[in-house]
């Protein structure tokens, strides 16, 4: 049985809300970050990558010697220093530190051009490595090996390179960076006048060269799809390994994407598109009407997830070909597709 409280009890109430209120509210850490490459009062020989890292919760503002400072900047030059680090939470509780240094080179500076710490390439790469001693010795390895410098570095692969200067007081001084040659991160499969490497699946379906700029995504031209009819069919690419733009191998890339324009979504059926890729074993990747909107749509085929476990179809492309097969809901419909390209979502991970 339920009863009312009086006014006694209302306010026990209220004061014991306030209270588990007060216990259980959550703490704002003070502004906080950690330090790593220098220190205050030292003198480095050798250049220094002051590296500043912020605690939870926490934001920060550096500077160095009154001017911006990125974090994991390498410092090469002689000279007296002052790092500044001004930290903040969230509400607003704020904190500075001073680092004061100073750098006596009596190291070889290395200088490192042609490939960057970090950096992706899909060409071959050609490192040039110099120091500020004309007498400095310089040696370099490749993943382990001994390089020679002003050799191409062509292969694709993952690659660390440590490169040791030594001037002629026996100091030396180490760098070492990692990059990666590997596919272009994009590939066009293009679409010339001549539409080389295109080809109807059947006599329902008749591809021509578009110029009207209303249906061009980019560039002087589109592909014109006319079908006729309701039949499983649509243009096909590489059908007879003619298409100039066409490569081989496709496991470096995760997506093949193609803009897909559609005046009137309510002309496709229901199950409107399927991207098709006659390999051993065949691969189907289905586009729902529902999906779809008038006008322009980017269609992204998931490669990975199409070939599945069958990963070796993406290593050889040769002798396979792929179709956009387009089903509408009946009588003679028009569309354009454009910008076919195969693309790595992310480099990082490749």
């Amino acid at each position: 049985m339920l009863k009312k409280l009086g006014a006694f009890g209302f306010l026990v109430v209220l004061i014991l809300s306030l209270t588990l209120s007060g216990c259980f509210s959550f703490s704002v850490p003070d502004p906080s970050f950690t330090v790593e490459g220098v220190e205050d009062g030292q003198t480095y020989e050798q250049p220094v990558t002051p590296t500043i890292e912020p605690g939870k919760g926490t934001t920060l503002t550096i500077t160095l010697n009154g001017e911006p400072f990125e974090s994991g900047t390498t410092i090469t030059q002689d000279g007296e220093y002052k790092l500044v680090i001004v930290a903040k939470n969230s509400r607003g509780k704020e904190t500075t530190s001073e680092i004061e240094f100073t750098i006596e080179l009596d190291v070889p500076l290395i200088t490192i051009t042609g490939v960057e710490d970090g950096g992706y390439y899909w060409d071959a790469v050609t490192p040039n490595i110099t120091t500020d001693g004309e007498n400095d010795t310089i040696v370099v390895t490749l993943n382990g090996e001994e390089y020679t410098l002003g050799t191409p570095i062509e292969a694709h692969d993952k690659y660390t390179m440590v490169i040791t200067a030594t001037n002629e007081k026996g100091k030396s001084w180490t760098v070492t960076i990692k990059f990666e040659i590997g596919a272009p991160p994009e590939h066009e499969i293009g679409i010339g006048e001549e539409l080389a490497g295109f080809q109807p699946a059947s006599d329902s379906v008749v591809l021509s060269y578009n110029t009207d700029p209303q249906y061009i995504k980019s560039g002087n031209g589109s592909l014109k799809v006319e079908k006729d009819g309701n039949s499983g069919h649509g243009p096909r690419l590489n059908r007879k390994g003619d298409h100039p733009d066409w490569i081989d191998d496709w496991s470096r890339f995760d997506k093949l994407t193609v803009w897909f324009y559609v005046e009137n979504v309510d002309s496709l059926a229901d199950n409107a598109l399927t991207f098709r890729m006659y390999s051993e074993p065949q691969k189907d990747f289905g586009i729902a009407k529902s999906s779809l909107t008038d006008g322009w749509n980017l269609l992204e085929i998931d490669l990975k997830a199409l070939v599945g476990s069958d990963t070796d179809i993406l290593k050889d492309m040769s002798s396979t070909f792929i179709e956009f097969i387009i089903r509408t809901s009946g009588g003679k419909e028009t569309f354009y597709m454009d910008e076919f390209k195969l693309t790595m979502s992310d480099l990082a991970d490749q």
